[in-house]
């Protein structure tokens, strides 16, 4: 499993990012599949980027390992952790959809 430690910037998640498509071009996933993990990727940082520290600066780890049984059977565990502010989508009020 590669792990990542880098502060939680824009320029953190772009190293972290570049670290996953190096895995994803050797692993030679298809540009679909390379795509697909690497959004999901930006989706993930991208939170703790932008919410996680608030005005302040932290750390944010990835780590994350390509499982691969063929070329077209390709899958990735993705884990993030940081030690910013707690975000639980349940403590939120439903929004109002009328």
């Amino acid at each position: 499993m590669e792990k990542i430690c880098v502060q939680a910037t824009k320029d953190g998640m772009a190293e972290i990012i570049r670290s996953l498509t190096a895995h994803l071009e050797a692993c030679r996933c298809s540009g679909k599949d390379r795509m697909e993990f690497e959004i999901a990727m930006e989706e993930l940082l991208v939170n703790v980027v932008h919410y996680a520290y608030g005005d302040g600066d932290g750390d944010m780890t990835a780590e994350y390992e390509i499982i691969q049984k063929d070329r077209r059977n390709v899958s990735a565990r993705i884990v993030i952790t940081d030690e910013g502010i707690p975000y639980n989508p349940l403590d939120r009020e439903d929004p109002d959809i009328t």
